[in-house]
């Protein structure tokens, strides 16, 4: 992930504010993929969900690579 930006406090802020978009998404995604009727259906909000979960990784990446504290 390149995430490019000028002024660091709003980089920060930007970066935690979607880390806490994909925890969110993570959990509704998880409820989601517990109550599905169909297996097809099950699988694509598990790879949904595993998508998310890779979106997390990077941003906290990110994070970690410019010193900020994940929260």
């Amino acid at each position: 992930m390149d995430i490019k930006l000028d002024n660091n406090c709003y980089d920060e802020d930007m970066i935690t504010d979607a880390l806490q978009a994909e925890e969110e998404m993570t959990s509704l995604y998880n409820h989601f993929a517990n109550k599905c009727a169909t297996v097809n259906v099950r699988s694509e909000f598990l790879n949904l969900l595993n998508d998310e979960h890779q979106l997390q990784i990077e941003i906290s990446d990110e994070m970690r690579k410019r010193g900020w504290n994940l929260h």
